[in-house]
């Protein structure tokens, strides 16, 4: 490992974030919106992370900063939502790593449906779970080519779609009213513009 130090910061940066998430969870305010405390954790630990890439000019993969460490990473970055630029940046870095056998290539497919989620764009992978506007749990937004979402999958080491959202269903309600969603999707469409994700 390159950089052992930089591996164990990362990973208390990630454990910070998650410790934030359960408290709130526990305390049954987590998914109440986009809760202050969670954006700003998120917003901190993205910022030492964009002066990380700064540093090391370079996705911090398996070479530098070992598996935990690039896990952590892709957790600070795939959190950090307010931050359109650093998560494309990061999308950039992470997929020269991931043709260098130096990052975990199912996590380049989240970042790109997250990405495609926040500009209001289809899914290329179907990674992005949630209710639709009928109020029907599966992949959302809607998948770019349903007829080959798997073969896309296949090539980046995920399993088949239904298989997915069967595991991401697992205690969920299979619907939710349709009002509920409807004026989720457009708070989720507010913050992407507030953010800077959309331009209009």
């Amino acid at each position: 490992m390159e950089r052992p130090e930089l591996a164990e910061e990362l990973k208390r940066l990630a454990a910070a974030d998650l410790t934030v998430r359960q408290r709130l969870l526990e305390a049954g305010e987590l998914h109440r919106g986009y809760h202050p405390e969670m954006r700003a954790i998120h917003h901190q630990n993205g910022k030492r992370f964009e002066a990380i890439l700064d540093e090391v000019n370079r996705w911090p993969g398996y070479r530098m900063v070992g598996t935990e460490g690039s896990e952590a990473a892709f957790l600070l970055v795939q959190h950090d939502i307010g931050n359109p630029k650093l998560i494309r940046r990061s999308r950039q870095l992470y997929a020269e790593a991931v043709k260098k056998a130096d990052a975990d290539p199912t996590y380049l497919a989240k970042l790109e449906d997250r990405i495609r989620y926040f500009e209001g764009r289809l899914q290329r992978y179907g990674t992005h779970v949630g209710w639709n506007e009928a109020g029907e749990f599966g992949p959302w937004p809607p998948i770019e080519n349903p007829n080959r979402v798997d073969e896309f999958r296949d090539a980046l080491g995920l399993e088949p779609l239904a298989d997915a959202i069967t595991a991401a269903q697992a205690g969920k309600p299979a619907s939710r009213p349709a009002a509920d969603v409807l004026d989720e999707h457009q708070q989720a469409r507010d913050f992407a513009r507030q953010a800077g994700w959309l331009n209009n």
